[in-house]
């Protein structure tokens, strides 16, 4: 097991792990939501939230081939803006099987199956 997908591993097992005992201390949804937007912070800790979500997004999709970036970018930036993390961490757990260093799973973009 290369070293990227072992650290990617071990942050969507402890990333999931968090989410599931907070849910157990306290659902957040729908009393949570009400108090993140009651207070101006939240407000801004979830806009801050849904930019670094769409930047990830946008990130994903940069990384698949020009011609799949409709087909299979858009879903899974879909996936990381309503789901969050746990998506991301996912589509790089699956990169990280593919390629063996953390530059490859994380700046180099597929290679186009188009060849011209």
């Amino acid at each position: 097991m290369s070293r990227p997908l072992l650290l990617l591993t071990a942050c969507f097992i402890l990333l999931t792990g968090a989410i599931v005992w907070g849910h157990t201390v306290q659902l957040f949804y729908p009393f949570g939501v009400l108090e993140v937007f009651e207070v101006f912070w939240g407000k801004l800790v979830l806009l801050d939230f849904v930019a670094s979500l769409l930047l990830v997004g946008v990130w994903i999709a940069w990384l698949h081939p020009p011609e799949q970036r409709l087909t299979r970018g858009v879903p899974w930036t879909l996936g990381v803006v309503i789901l969050g993390t746990p998506v991301a961490l996912v589509f790089f757990i699956l990169r990280a099987r593919r390629y063996r260093t953390a530059s490859e799973v994380f700046l180099q973009p597929a290679v186009s199956t188009n060849q011209a």
